[in-house]
């Protein structure tokens, strides 16, 4: 009878744990349009998107898909997988932006309030977008952060990777795009 207690309280924590992470946060000041879209770009494989960074302002996936190495990080501050992750992509950052690797911080449902305050106080140096639901879905993301994808120069998806990761295998993909 214990071990039967026991049991679904760990099913419990892990069936919060999940849904803690599913993206379906409320937030106060999401910055929300029409204008932000997610598609293929047309006789393409590559992905184009659009979101707005933390000031505002509608910023295009073609700035940097295509052009440099990338990597996108799809997470969120409310989420404990995401915060997790977040010192190990910081180091990482900080070794391969001067190889030229870009990487781009996809906040989901959250206000750009608190992922200016998050990525401050985590000296996350990287560009930071807001995303809503259509972009997220057009990247493959299925309600699940955190989700790393990465892009070698040409645009072309490397691997992706569903769930925090450990140092180590986050550094043998930087190495995979370069």
């Amino acid at each position: 009878m214990i071990i039967r207690l026991l049991f679904i309280f760990i099913m419990v924590g892990i069936a919060l744990t999940l849904i803690s992470c599913s993206g379906e946060t409320q937030g106060t000041d999401q910055v929300k349009d029409s204008s932000t879209y997610a598609a293929k770009e047309p006789g393409s494989t590559r992905l184009s998107f659009a979101a707005y960074d933390l000031s505002g302002t509608l910023r295009h996936s073609k700035e940097w898909l295509g052009t440099q190495p990338l990597v996108v990080n799809i997470w969120g501050t409310w989420c404990p997988p995401c915060r997790a992750e977040i010192p190990a992509l910081v180091q990482l950052y900080n070794e391969y932006s001067v190889k030229g690797v870009e990487m781009i911080g996809l906040a989901v449902n959250d206000t750009p309030r608190k992922v200016q305050n998050f990525a401050d106080q985590n000296e996350m140096d990287w560009i930071m977008l807001l995303g809503d639901r259509e972009v997220v879905q057009a990247l493959g993301i299925t309600g699940s952060v955190p989700t790393t994808i990465f892009y070698d120069r040409n645009g072309k998806e490397v691997t992706r990777f569903i769930g925090a990761q450990s140092h180590e295998v986050f550094r043998e993909a930087f190495e995979a795009i370069l």
